[in-house]
């Protein structure tokens, strides 16, 4: 997978993030659905969904870190707006 402190091309993180949201979908939908069929539904060639995520593995990872990232993203605004109980 690529080092998460390289930064990428605004088109490259574009296209990287349309596959994670595609994934994400799919697999919900059908665990087993193939990483070809996910790179086409993302709009992608699958040399861009491997040089991004070179395994099935990979990808489950970017999907898994990109929903932790987002759920993280939004402790502040909940301990900033509510009691730490609920928040």
């Amino acid at each position: 997978m690529a080092d998460p402190d390289v930064r990428l091309r605004a088109d490259a993180q574009a296209n990287r993030d349309r596959i994670l949201d595609i994934a994400r979908d799919a697999f919900a939908a059908d665990p087993g659905v193939s990483l070809n069929a996910i790179a086409k539904a993302a709009g992608v060639g699958a040399g861009t969904l491997y040089r991004h995520f070179p395994s099935r593995e990979a990808l489950l990872v970017g999907v898994y870190r990109k929903e932790i990232d987002e759920l993280v993203s939004l402790a502040p605004d909940l301990l900033a707006n509510h009691p730490p109980l609920q928040g």
